[in-house]
């Protein structure tokens, strides 16, 4: 005999098993990471850290002994907009940075910079970067977490993990400083942009089993209840 209420309950623990199943398959995919341009300028994303100006920061020439940074053509076309940000750290020291992205959602994300090395030589082009405004980390294309994206006949393209940021209020800013002042003469510092990548939690093999006893629990006590 058709009981109404048994029908309801069945509905409910199928539309329940369902939707713990497709949560499931889809946490197990992973964000892709996102590069970001570095920008000056109104609307830009980019400021100098102590007073955040869009603008103070950025150079006219490629001077060597203006303090500031360039923007420099980029002949391997780098990851954005073809250009590079510019400094040499052994004849001026440029001001530290800071690159924002809004509009995220909040989470846990593992963040990276951008940067350029010249493929033919033997030194070590290198940049510091933080995801605080001290202790900034100095890295190279010889670190670990290192990953060469491209070369040319000039420059080699890398990206580096500097680590995993909390995105509280969709915003997430990186700090960027040119190599430490006693750098050998020649080399410098290529800024190009940072990237992010969204970390999703993936469920416990565990987890959907018991959510799923929880659900016959409540069935059973509804019959009981009948």
């Amino acid at each position: 005999m058709f009981h109404e209420k048994d029908h309801v309950m069945k509905k409910f623990i199928f539309t329940a098993v369902a939707m713990c199943l497709i949560i499931a398959m889809s946490a197990s995919a992973h964000a892709a990471i996102i590069y970001v341009d570095a920008n000056s300028g109104a609307g830009g994303n980019t400021v100098r850290d102590s007073n955040g100006s869009t603008t103070d920061w950025v150079g006219a020439t490629n001077a060597t002994n203006d303090n500031l940074w360039f923007n420099r053509t980029a002949s391997a076309g780098m990851f954005g907009e073809g250009d590079v940000w510019e400094t040499l750290p052994e004849g001026e020291n440029a001001p530290q940075l800071r690159t924002t992205v809004t509009g995220l959602i909040n989470g846990n994300y593992d963040v990276y910079v951008y940067f350029g090395t010249p493929n033919t030589s033997s030194t070590l082009w290198q940049i510091r970067a933080g995801l605080t405004n001290s202790g900034l980390v100095q890295y190279s294309s010889a670190s670990p977490d290192a990953t060469k994206l491209f070369d040319d006949t000039s420059f080699d393209g890398w990206r580096v993990k500097i680590g995993t940021a909390t995105v509280t209020g969709g915003t997430l800013s990186v700090f960027i400083a040119h190599m430490t002042d006693s750098a050998p003469t020649g080399e410098r510092t290529y800024y190009d942009g940072i990237g992010y990548e969204q970390i999703i939690t993936v469920p416990t093999p565990g987890a959907l089993p018991a959510g799923l006893g929880l659900l016959s629990f409540a069935a059973m006590r509804r019959k009981r209840r009948d």
